[in-house]
């Protein structure tokens, strides 16, 4: 997807229209709704690159041994609702979206990181032995590598 500022205002504006009026989007314009998804993907992404070093420091940290598993798990998890934080209070904020422009390295890097999140549960529900997650976890460390 090209993300098109000038679109992705104009589908928010109706978004938050109905939201307002205790409706939905989706209920009434499905593709519109949809196509706005694809411009939160981006956002998403986004406001999760803006954060990458920290999150591969905490995944370094990780790795080489300098923090267990529980320890990245929480430093991970508090990482990551801080920034669904800064990407909600962002999502709906017409002048910090005026300026918006997504980079192109950070396609997919917010999937990624929420993934991570979601196997940091995994790992607490004993899914994960530790060093079976800290595979998982270079794995990912490699694949973010080209998001810097």
């Amino acid at each position: 997807m090209t993300y098109n500022k000038s679109r992705h205002l104009e589908l928010l504006r109706p978004f938050l229209d109905f939201q307002k009026q205790g409706k939905h989007l989706y209920h009434e314009n499905q593709d519109e709704y949809l196509e706005l998804l694809d411009y939160r993907c981006a956002l998403h992404d986004h406001i999760f690159w803006k954060s990458r070093r920290q999150f591969a420091l905490v995944m370094e940290n990780f790795i080489n041994g300098i923090i267990d598993a529980e320890e990245f798990s929480d430093s991970f998890s508090e990482l990551h609702r801080k920034t669904i934080d800064a990407y909600d209070r962002f999502k709906t904020d017409f002048e910090k979206l005026e300026d918006f422009q997504p980079d192109p390295k950070s396609n997919g890097f917010g999937s990624l990181m929420t993934f991570l999140y979601r196997e940091c549960e995994a790992l607490e529900e004993e899914y994960y032995t530790e060093e079976q997650f800290k595979d998982l976890v270079r794995d990912l460390r490699r694949k973010i590598q080209q998001c810097f």
